[in-house]
């Protein structure tokens, strides 16, 4: 019986480990980043200015693809950020993307002639969050 329980213990201390390593993931390929820099700003088409972190700054556009930011998801903690990045990371056709739990939002980069806006909002959908509002950067 005393094996069990410890058994049961290492279970629960594995899962746990899964989980908080799942929640610190971002899908950034080839992407070096110092998270000491102060965020920088950056235009969006609407004529508008967004403040983003270093990790958000640093995704890598490609003269084919956009920059979104999805906002408003809804996002309480790191099992959400997790399940927004599983949701993201499910749609092949994204480039790259970063969850920001700290400002509810997730910015991702595609290809527009790969996949269109309204199938990453589902992606997020299907994972049980809503995208309130989708915001295009320059």
């Amino acid at each position: 019986m005393k094996n069990t329980i410890w058994i049961i213990g290492g279970i629960v201390l594995l899962i746990s480990f899964v989980v908080y390593t799942l929640s610190q993931e971002s899908y950034t390929e080839g992407v070096s980043v110092n998270t000491e820099e102060a965020l920088s700003e950056a235009k969006l088409t609407n004529g508008e200015t967004i403040q983003l972190t270093a990790e958000e700054s640093a995704l890598e556009v490609k003269a084919n693809e956009k920059k979104i930011i999805l906002s408003g998801l809804g996002m309480t903690c790191s099992s959400c950020k997790a399940a927004v990045s599983a949701g993201l990371k499910s749609a092949k056709e994204i480039s790259s993307f970063y969850v920001n739990l700290g400002e509810d939002r997730a910015t991702v980069v595609f290809n527009p002639d790969q996949i269109n806006i309204e199938s990453i909002k589902q992606a997020v959908a299907d994972v049980g969050y809503v995208v309130s509002e989708v915001k295009e950067v320059e």
